[in-house]
This record gives C-alpha cells, structure tokens and sequence, in this order.
C-alpha cells in the first residue's frame, strides 16, 4: 500500500494572508520604513504644515508605525483581515483609496501618528487608545485627533456628522460624560478635528 503524507505550502507558494502575525506586522514595518527611506513623505510634511505641527516626518513614520501596530494587536487581527488592514497603511503619498479616511492622533507626548481605516472606522477603538503608551515614554493616549479624505477632497456635511456620531458611539462605549470630554472642531478647512480631555474639578458638568 502506498502510502501518503501531507506537506505544508512552500514559502514560494503563500500569500501575504497565509504569513503569520510576526512575519505579517514584520513585513509591513520593514517596507514602510524602506518606503519612506527612499522617498521621503511629502504628505506628512504636507500635514504638519496644514495642522501647524513643529515634527519631523521621520517622527511621523514612527509615530505612525507604533499606532498601526496598536490597532492590529487590539483587534487580534491575523490572516486577510491583517493583511488587509496593512495594505491601506502606505505611508508613501500613493494611498488615494476613496473607501477610506486618514486619522492623525495628536498624542499628549506632542508626536503625530497617522492610520488608515474604513469609512466605518470598524478597525479602530478610540477608547483604547485614548489611555494606551504607544510612545514607550511613559506618556499615554492622545488629546485629539483629525480626520481627513485620503483623496484629498474636503469632508461632506453628512459625512463630518455620521463621523461625530461614529466617533461618540465609540467613546462612550468605556467611557462616560464625566469622565471624557468630546469637542468636534469643524473649522479646519476639509478636515474634523476632535479634541478629548479628562473631566477633572471645575470641568465636570
């Protein structure tokens, strides 16, 4: 009787959904360290100068790394839904996906981290990474952020108030009206920015 073993795929043979975590995360570090080495990112420098922000972009890349990183560990995402999640984070100028918004977390250690997410910012808790270090410096979370198009083109009315209502829904999952306080600031040009602060003495209601 002949018999038959079974073989695991060859490297050659696997997609990127069939790499495990470590090899998925590992893979898109590397590449986009390699992305920005080799041609810079005038769309982090692009915003800086449109949010008035005194950072390099070199700190955004690691910023930014750190926050991708952050979000994939707090969904447990692995397999396509990681690789998936990765592929929209290019933080070369080439990400122009229309299903799609940029986040820019302000952190209160003063960097700027950028991730990008689906329009129903399903692969994101807000209220986990407003209390999170992902600066290794001790300092935690972030004080605000702003949502921008990938695009390029300015946020729809509809679109800023489904996103104020998204981004409330969120936040108020952990976290009550005395505890966070949520101000949307609609007057950046194109942009929502949304600025979040303990209650703490006088400033609670």
């Amino acid at each position: 009787m002949t018999r038959t073993t079974s073989r695991a795929p060859s490297a050659k043979g696997r997609t990127v959904a069939d790499l495990s975590y470590e090899e998925q995360v590992e893979r898109w570090e590397v590449g986009a360290r390699a992305a920005f080495e080799h041609g810079g990112s005038p769309r982090f420098l692009a915003d800086l100068e449109r949010f008035e922000l005194s950072l390099s972009a070199i700190e955004m890349v690691e910023s930014s790394i750190s926050l991708v990183l952050a979000c994939a560990a707090f969904h447990e995402l692995d397999g396509p839904k990681l690789s998936g999640f990765l592929a929209r984070q290019a933080l070369s100028d080439q990400t122009t996906q229309d299903d799609s918004y940029r986040l820019l977390f302000h952190f209160r250690s003063g960097q700027l981290g950028v991730v990008v997410v689906d329009r129903g910012l399903r692969l994101l808790d807000l209220a986990e990474l407003y209390d999170s270090s992902l600066q290794g410096d001790g300092s935690l979370g972030y004080m605000g952020f702003w949502i921008v198009r990938p695009d390029g083109q300015d946020l729809l009315v509809n679109e800023i108030a489904d996103l104020e209502r998204a981004i409330t829904r969120d936040i108020r999952f952990d976290y009550g009206d005395e505890e966070v306080c949520i101000d949307f600031d609609e007057s950046w040009p194109g942009a929502l920015y949304c600025a979040t602060r303990d209650y703490c003495g006088e400033d609670k209601p």
